[in-house]
């Protein structure tokens, strides 16, 4: 495994959060993507310290770990209720995560993308709350979702 996607993935997963807070300054001039019809939608959506549909995560995990085809799409509103939308696709073996927002004409704008060699994924619980990990083929743990107790 390419230990530099790793360190991309890592990066971009922190860069993310950071043009995320910069886009909700932006939302004006982006369609609305209700939390309603996120949620209505099957996406994982974290919305005013409350996750909607975090069955999709187990779900995706248990995909992953079976060599299965999956995808997750977590849509993260701000106090504003202004989404971001982050996808990460499996197709058994590759990972592809990607970041977007909401577009003038109902597609997705990709403002960054990430692929990445994934060998299995696990969630684990603590005391702050469940964390979930993609692993790639040496071992790294790379956190791409923590949940709240």
């Amino acid at each position: 495994m390419n230990h530099e996607k790793i360190y991309d993935l890592l990066i971009i997963l922190c860069f993310l959060d950071f043009v995320f807070i910069f886009l909700s300054a932006c939302s004006a001039l982006f369609p609305y993507y209700s939390s309603t019809t996120a949620i209505e939608n099957g996406d994982l959506v974290e919305l005013e310290g409350k996750i909607y549909n975090i069955d999709k995560l187990d779900e995706f995990i248990d995909s992953i770990n079976r060599g299965e085809k999956t995808k997750v799409q977590i849509d993260k509103y701000n106090t504003k209720n202004n989404p971001a939308m982050y996808i990460i696709e499996f197709d058994g073996k590759l990972l592809s995560y990607s970041f977007a927002r909401p577009s003038n004409d109902d597609s997705k704008d990709i403002l960054a993308e990430v692929n990445a060699e994934i060998v299995k994924a696990s969630r684990e619980e603590n005391e702050d709350g469940i964390k979930y990990y993609l692993i790639d083929n040496s071992g790294l743990k790379t956190c791409f979702f923590t949940a709240p107790k």
